[in-house]
């Protein structure tokens, strides 16, 4: 195994990521002014549906295609057939719930066949995600960054076609859907020509035993999407909407910075599956590794926040000056999150998903309560507190759990991060300059301290540095 595969991987998830975000960023931007509030209500009502049907076609088949393969590429033929015709099973739970939603906007015809255009879109993407499971299983990553861009590529440029041309919202939807078949013709002509080679036949005992596992995956990641959404649907069923506002941007610039850790887990998941039950050492190489990197991201993430988090709200309109008490509070929310979600890697690879599971629904249970309790009195700032509770058992228990099977991290890091992030503190403190202008200089401070100091070398960054490990 070389030891770069584990960095490159992150690399690629990362540009998938950053590449995402920017197209979305034009493609919002765009579609916020052409169609108006109510085109964009429109769109953003069909996006979130189509979010909730892929979840529903999926119950967890994509991680535990990813978790197996990774164990035993082998398999990987019969795990994808196999799993493919799950997902046509599954359609007996997404199709019922598109229909609801179709049924709802009936008397809307633009809403109706947006629904409809983002319905085609989440199933065509839930087998899109099949297709990434394999390339995850394989550690190769770089392809699903390549055809992840090109989907966002021709949702972004037919989209905004559509768009400026006077096309309604509808058409703007039918490009997601369309760009996502587009995705799937490329993927499954990928898997078949690069990894699989053929189809293996369709086993019922084979899917009855990845079905029964994938489940556990499924309502896990079900019950945490609610956890995250708990807290605004209660705001908005308790307070005013200028309340929810003020909350809602505080919390999704946290869910910004959380996707982080999602990317670490994506990209060290497969390696973790691989060698869990087979090689310790390399398993606790990983947690260590990644343990610093979180480290060194987290503290001066914290630092920074709690320093600017009153200009950075008001960046976004002097409406949202309370953002900043609040974001303050979530900040630690985040960053307990970046080392649980690390967490979750290995303990999935463990197999101990049921236990994760069941602290999930107990973390939720305790937030809805705090929620119930804390809002009337403390508003906004009592569901921050809330999610902040709710967060910090799951990072407690996950610790518990995986200290006992990986000896703790070195925390020559944390000390180097400590220095690094002091020096950035002062500099943020003395000079108050433009708000950018300020996160900019800070962030390069901080590296250019941590490099000086030998926290993280070169080798640790570049790929094709490092060398080979013991085992292939």
């Amino acid at each position: 195994m070389y030891s770069g595969t584990v960095k490159k991987n992150t690399y690629f998830l990362a540009l998938t990521q950053a590449g995402q975000w920017i197209l979305a960023f034009i493609l919002i931007k765009v579609v916020a002014e052409r169609l108006g509030d109510a085109g964009f209500g429109i769109y953003m009502f069909a996006s979130v549906m189509s979010y909730f049907v892929l979840l529903l076609n999926d119950l967890g088949l994509v991680i535990y295609i990813t978790r197996e393969v990774a164990k035993t590429r082998d398999q990987a033929a019969s795990l994808f057939s196999n799993g493919f015709v799950l997902k046509l099973m599954l359609l007996i739970l997404s199709l019922p719930f598109l229909g609801v939603y179709l049924y709802i906007s009936r008397s809307e015809p633009d809403k109706m066949w947006a629904v409809l255009a983002f319905g085609v879109f989440g199933l065509v993407s839930s087998f899109n995600n099949l297709c990434s499971a394999i390339y995850r299983g394989f550690e190769r990553m770089e392809y699903e960054m390549v055809v992840r861009l090109f989907e966002k590529m021709l949702v972004a440029v037919f989209g905004i076609w559509f768009v400026l041309r006077g096309g309604s919202v509808v058409g703007l939807c039918l490009a997601f859907a369309g760009a996502s078949i587009v995705s799937f013709i490329i993927n499954l002509s990928l898997v078949r020509l690069k990894f699989l080679h053929q189809w293996a036949p369709v086993r019922w005992r084979l899917m009855k035993q990845i079905l029964g596992t994938a489940i556990v995956f499924g309502l896990f990641w079900i019950i945490t999407n609610i956890h995250e959404r708990v807290d605004v649907l209660m705001l908005e069923q308790m307070t005013d909407n200028a309340t929810v506002g003020w909350y809602t941007l505080a919390y999704r610039l946290i869910m910004v910075v959380g996707l982080i850790p999602v990317i670490l887990m994506n990209a060290t998941f497969p390696r973790i599956s691989k060698v869990a039950h087979k090689d310790p050492e390399e398993v606790q190489r990983i947690y260590q590794l990644g343990m610093k990197y979180l480290m060194l991201i987290v503290l001066p993430l914290i630092v920074g926040v709690l320093l600017l988090s009153d200009e950075i709200c008001l960046f976004f309109g002097s409406d949202f000056g309370p953002s900043g008490s609040v974001l303050r509070l979530l900040i630690f929310a985040a960053g307990v999150d970046f080392f649980s979600i690390f967490f979750a890697a290995f303990l999935m690879a463990w197999d101990q998903q049921k236990r994760l599971l069941w602290l999930q629904g107990g973390a939720l249970c305790l937030n809805v309560i705090a929620n119930f309790i804390l809002i009337p009195h403390f508003q906004y700032m009592g569901a921050g507190i809330a999610t902040l509770a709710s967060r910090g058992l799951i990072f407690a228990m996950c610790s518990i759990w995986v200290f006992r099977r990986l000896r703790g991290p070195k925390l020559r890091a944390l000390l180097f991060g400590i220095v690094s992030t002091g020096g950035m503190a002062l500099f943020l403190w003395i000079w108050k300059g433009p708000l950018l202008i300020r996160i900019g200089l800070a962030t390069a401070i901080y590296g250019t301290v941590i490099f000086l100091m030998g926290g993280i070398r070169p080798a640790e960054i570049f790929i094709g540095q490092g060398g080979k490990s013991r085992r292939e």
